[in-house]
């Protein structure tokens, strides 16, 4: 089951310049030998957005790196091996943060699978990938722009609203939601994007129908009650899917009820 820290815990002590390996075993962090994979925060602290990172699974072959925009933050979900982490960072102006770790509800590829086929499509394209077994839930996905802004969306097969996009800048990681036939639909406006299969969840629950949950003020940080919404009482946390170029940020409350 996936573990959601009440806060942050920054990853320290790493190397810019060159793919580094980064054990987690110990404290601060404790994340067990039984983790699969990481929920990570990066936060650029800097005015230049000319600093790549990267993350991947100890003894892949990958090799994807792409710039993270100035006083930006975004997520990651990569995998990880006996608590180790594979990482690069441009420039140690690129914070890492820990926000917690799957375990066996979670799988993940030594090797990202390059998704093609996907550009110029519109999110309810009847060619939606397809994926067994039947036991995945959601897939995690990396996805690198090498322009600058492009329009992408990722949404469940039969999902509603299918509308779902906005840019994105460079490097991003996202979980994506399986319809009953366990298929996807990608949006993607140019051919800029390169988009992977990294892993997939067993566990979980994912909406076919998303629920709007705008905030009602700017610059504060706000509760938002999801009893209603579906989330059982022993949910963790839930996958979030923000439109726009406005940033933002989420946190966990502690509060049983609510995910």
């Amino acid at each position: 089951m996936a573990k959601l820290f009440d806060n942050l815990i920054q990853v320290t002590g790493l190397t810019s310049g060159s793919w580094q390996s980064k054990n987690l075993s110990g404290a601060p962090w404790n994340v067990p030998a039984t983790a699969t994979g990481l929920l990570l925060v990066i936060r650029n602290s800097h005015a230049s957005t000319a600093y790549g990172y990267g993350f991947r699974k100890p003894g892949s072959t990958d090799n994807r790196a792409a710039p993270i925009l100035a006083k930006t933050q975004y997520t990651a979900f990569p995998g990880c091996s006996g608590s180790a982490l594979n990482y690069y960072i441009e420039n140690t102006a690129v914070e890492v943060w820990l926000g917690g770790y799957f375990e066996a509800d979670a799988v993940f590829y030594d090797n990202g699978v390059l998704q093609t086929g996907h550009y110029n499509k519109p999110v309810d394209d009847p060619r939606s990938f397809r994926l067994s077994p039947i036991d995945r839930k959601a897939i995690i996905l990396e996805v690198v722009d090498t322009g600058s802004g492009n329009d992408v969306g990722f949404v469940p097969g039969t999902a509603t609203p299918q509308e779902l996009r906005n840019p994105i800048y460079n490097h991003q990681w996202v979980v994506v939601g399986l319809d009953a036939s366990r298929r996807y639909d990608i949006y993607a406006n140019t051919t800029y994007h390169t988009v992977h299969l990294v892993g997939y969840l067993v566990a979980g629950k994912f909406l076919p129908i998303f629920t709007d949950k705008t905030l009602s003020n700017n610059d504060v940080w706000e509760d938002k009650d999801l009893t209603g919404d579906g989330p059982p009482f022993k949910s963790v946390g839930a996958i979030v899917r923000s439109t726009g170029i406005v940033r933002g940020d989420l946190r966990q409350k502690n509060v049983l009820s609510s995910a």
